[in-house]
C-alpha cells in the first residue's frame, strides 16, 4: 500500500510540473515598470538646509556631506566616507573612485565649499574622514553608519522646515539636471557623474520651464 501511494504521489508531482511548464502562471502576472524618480531640490531648499546644518555644530558634518553631494553631483554614500587623502585644498580638487560605478572622477572645489572644508580640517583634520560623526564612538571618530545617515539628514530637514518628499538621494539628480539645463556638454557631465554611457544620463533630462526657456533662447531670430 505504501509503495502504491509513493507511485501515485510521484505521478501527481510530475503531472503538476508539466502543467506549470505548459501553463506558467507567473507569465500571466502583469509586471509594472518602475517610473524613474524625478524629485529635485530647489536652490532655496539647499541653502535652507545648509544654513540650518552649519548653524549647529552637531550637524556640521551632515551639512558638509549634503554640500559636497550637491556641489559635486556625487552620491551621499561616497561623501559619507570621503577621506582627507582624497582632498587637495591647495589645488581645490577632489580625486575619488566612486563606490558604485568604480569610476575615477576629478572634481574642482568651489570657493564656498573650500572655505567650509578648510574650517572642517582645522577641527577634524587629525583623523582620516572629512565628515565624521561630530561625537566620537568608543573613543574614535567614524563616518555616519549607512543606517543613520538618512535619519540625521531628516532631522536637519525637519528643523529647516523642508518638505519630506525631498531626500538625500535626490541631491545628485538635482545637480546633474542643473548641469543639463545649463547647457553643459554631455561628455563633460559624464566626467563629473562617472556615467560611462550617454544613455545613462537620459533620466536626468527632464522637461522643465527653465530648460525649455534656455533651449528656445538659442533659436535663430526670424
Amino acid at each position: 500500500a505504501n509503495y502504491r501511494k509513493a507511485i501515485l504521489s510521484t505521478a501527481w508531482k510530475y503531472s503538476m510540473r508539466l502543467d506549470v511548464m505548459d501553463n506558467d502562471p507567473v507569465r500571466l502576472i502583469k509586471t509594472k515598470s518602475t517610473k524613474p524618480r524625478k524629485v529635485k531640490w530647489t536652490r532655496d531648499q539647499v541653502v535652507s538646509f545648509l544654513d540650518t546644518a552649519y548653524g549647529n555644530f552637531k550637524w556640521r558634518s551632515i551639512g558638509l556631506i549634503v554640500h559636497m553631494a550637491y556641489d559635486l553631483a556625487q552620491r551621499v554614500g561616497d561623501m559619507r566616507v570621503l577621506t582627507w587623502d582624497e582632498v587637495d585644498l591647495d589645488a581645490q580638487r577632489i580625486d575619488l573612485t566612486q563606490s558604485m560605478r568604480g569610476a575615477d572622477v576629478h572634481l574642482p572645489i568651489s570657493e564656498a565649499l573650500t572655505g567650509m572644508l578648510q574650517q572642517q580640517k582645522e577641527d577634524f583634520g587629525f583623523q582620516p574622514y572629512v565628515a565624521p560623526k561630530t561625537t566620537p564612538v568608543a573613543g574614535a571618530y567614524v563616518p555616519y553608519p549607512v543606517d543613520q545617515i538618512d535619519d540625521a539628514i531628516n532631522q536637519v530637514k525637519d528643523a529647516a522646515g523642508l518638505p519630506k518628499n525631498i531626500t538625500a538621494m535626490d541631491l545628485r539628480r538635482t545637480a546633474i539636471t542643473e548641469m543639463v539645463e545649463g547647457g553643459a556638454d554631455l561628455a563633460h557631465i559624464m566626467q563629473v557623474s562617472g556615467h560611462r554611457s550617454p544613455d545613462s544620463v537620459t533620466p536626468y533630462m527632464v522637461n522643465t520651464f527653465s530648460g525649455a526657456k534656455n533651449a528656445l533662447s538659442k533659436r535663430g531670430k526670424t
